[in-house]
């Protein structure tokens, strides 16, 4: 409804929000997809508190891939977002991310 209207807003938060509900489901693809979209509209509307809320969870889920480096890189960018509006880094905190990381792979000591 909001994309025939040409609304970016709203459409990135229900993107957002989406994606975080796939990643809580275990489907990280399914996730990384409506977080990219997400973020492309974010671009559209230059609004970078709202970046930062896929960057992070982009960075949990590149962290369930073994992709050290790469979580590293998006959660480093979403804290840079968010100081420079003078803003907390992380939109869910650390407890959520593990959380997500836990229900996606199981733990070494399994």
């Amino acid at each position: 409804m909001t994309e025939s209207r040409g609304e970016s807003v709203y459409r990135s938060y229900s993107l957002w929000a989406l994606g975080v509900a796939a990643l809580q489901q275990g489907d990280g693809v399914q996730a990384a997809d409506l977080l990219k979209r997400c973020l492309r509209l974010t671009r559209l509307v230059h609004d970078p508190f709202t970046a930062a809320m896929p960057l992070e969870v982009l960075a949990w889920i590149a962290g369930t891939e073994d992709s050290a480096r790469r979580a590293a890189i998006l959660m480093g960018a979403a804290e840079a977002l968010g100081r420079a509006l003078g803003s907390s880094s992380v939109v869910l905190g650390s407890a959520s991310s593990r959380g997500a990381w836990r229900r996606r792979r199981p733990s070494k000591r399994e």
